[in-house]
């Protein structure tokens, strides 16, 4: 007994974190996947958050004329728009 505790103390912090890890007495269970997953996901929301903050403002309406139609060079072909509305459906 007292061998197979001197073993354990003795352990490295990356095998720890292995038996954490992979343990299934935790509450909420990782595993390797959730050690992928939730700084990804955590960075994904982050990024959207200040794209979605940071981004200019949109005329989705196309109530202005745009420079790229201005320039003649849509004329008339029927494009999508960034909401996936073709434009023959918004007149």
């Amino acid at each position: 007994m007292t061998t197979t505790l001197q073993q354990r103390s003795g352990a490295s912090s990356w095998q720890a974190f292995c038996e954490w890890v992979t343990s299934t007495n935790n509450r909420l269970y990782v595993g390797w996947f959730g050690v992928l997953m939730i700084p990804t996901l955590l960075a994904a929301t982050i990024c959207f958050v200040i794209a979605f903050v940071a981004a200019p403002p949109v005329d989705i309406d196309g109530i202005r004329d745009g420079s790229f139609e201005s320039q003649g060079q849509a004329s008339g072909q029927n494009r999508l728009l960034a909401v996936g509305i073709e434009r023959e459906a918004l007149t």
